[in-house]
């Protein structure tokens, strides 16, 4: 599979980084002055300005190897124990150096930060926290522990210029329009203009200011998200019921998105077989409601995608604990990129199924494979074929390659 933008063209050294000068250089200082001042870095900013991705280049920049604490990891304090207590008190071992990183400090409770203040007192090696907001209720006595940078929101100048470095990368031809909306729509989060930049990219090697078209659904993509936490991570209520409503979104696309995130969230196999069993359930409802056209079964489809999704899980430990990035269904991403494929061969298959007697599904599936192979052995066949059904370039070029 693909690499997304944001992991194709996420930092790989320093000079890489976009903005946050000033923080990155704090950062350094943090590592290379350490045990010196504080044992622990607290570094805040908002979502998609380049806190974690920078500490992962810097640590790269500068031979650390990152050693990450899941906040999941952290809730069991026995396993901390037997598997960091000795790394933290140790310091390094063979020579190679070693950071810890703990993101997603906000999901914790009390008692696993203080889980995390224990670790501070302890450690031989540096520790780096990465927050949204350090003066968070929760972090009023794990400040006191640790220093302080804070990341900055991005410019939209500065995320312009990343994003036209990233199509004159994927060689797309844009207005320049585009980049300026896309700059200013994401409010200084990096993270988020990639993403929509990237959607809006797919399948195609030109866009346009006229194919902004998903600031809506950006809006919609952001409920879903939140749904999806309440089918995943919430006790059951009757307002799981209809979180695809509260999200816009009708119930095949609701089904994908889960069916696409539920490995992310549910770490056992029980409750996966569960989960994907009610979800296949689901499915089959949706089948027998496009056969029969009985819309009764609606609601049995709706309330196994969501509801029996829910109710899948064994127990809470059975859930991951922190924050989780959902993904967009890659069966949508996979039918977008290859959309003006399957058009150009359904176009084929309307100028010469008919005379062959077959249906254009047939004609694409078996008839096309067979074209492309007489003509790879008679290449003649090109020219008559063209000619008898008046075939496109892009027509031919589909049959030829």
């Amino acid at each position: 599979m693909m690499n997304s933008f944001t992991e194709k063209y996420k930092p790989r050294n320093v000079d890489e980084i976009v903005g946050q000068k000033s923080s990155v250089s704090k950062i350094i200082t943090f590592l290379n002055s350490f045990p010196k001042n504080k044992k622990a870095l607290m570094v805040e900013g908002q979502s998609g300005v380049g806190k974690t991705v920078s500490v992962d280049a810097i640590s790269k920049s500068m031979n650390y190897e990152i050693v990450e604490i899941t906040p999941s990891q952290l809730e069991d304090g026995e396993y901390v124990e037997k598997v960091f207590g000795n790394l933290v008190k140790s310091g390094s071992i063979f020579g190679k150096k070693k950071l810890i990183v703990i993101d997603y400090v906000e999901s914790l409770n009390f008692r696993t930060i203080s889980q995390i203040i224990k670790l501070i007192k302890e450690t031989h090696i540096p520790i780096i926290l990465i927050v949204l907001d350090s003066w968070n209720q929760k972090f009023k006595t794990l400040r006191y522990y640790c220093d302080i940078v804070t990341f900055r929101k991005l410019s939209s100048l500065q995320i312009s210029n990343k994003l036209i470095s990233v199509l004159n990368k994927e060689n797309i031809e844009f207005e320049k329009p585009v980049v300026d909306f896309l700059s200013k729509n994401s409010d200084g989060d990096l993270r988020a203009a990639l993403n929509d930049l990237e959607i809006l990219c797919v399948g195609k090697s030109n866009i346009k200011e006229k194919d902004i078209v998903f600031v809506e659904s950006r809006r919609i993509e952001e409920d879903i998200f939140k749904g999806l936490q309440k089918i995943f991570k919430s006790p059951f209520s009757k307002e799981i019921l209809n979180v695809f409503e509260s999200a816009n979104i009708d119930l095949n696309m609701g089904i994908l998105w889960v069916s696409e995130n539920l490995p992310k969230e549910y770490r056992d196999p029980t409750s996966l077989k569960k989960a994907y069993n009610f979800i296949s359930r689901s499915d089959v409802f949706l089948g027998r409601i496009k056969r029969r056209q009985y819309w009764r079964f609606y609601t049995y489809s709706k309330a196994l995608s969501t509801a029996g999704v829910n109710l899948s899980k064994e127990n809470k430990k059975n859930t991951y604990s922190g924050f989780v990035r959902y993904s967009f269904p890659s069966k949508i991403s996979e039918l977008s990129k290859t959309k003006k494929l399957r058009k150009t061969k359904k176009s084929i298959a309307s100028k010469m199924s008919e005379e062959l007697y077959v249906s254009t599904d047939i004609f694409v599936n078996e008839y096309i494979p067979l074209l492309k192979f007489l003509i790879k052995n008679e290449p003649t066949l090109k020219k008559e074929l063209s000619q008898k059904f008046n075939l496109k370039k892009s027509e031919v070029d589909i049959l030829v390659k």
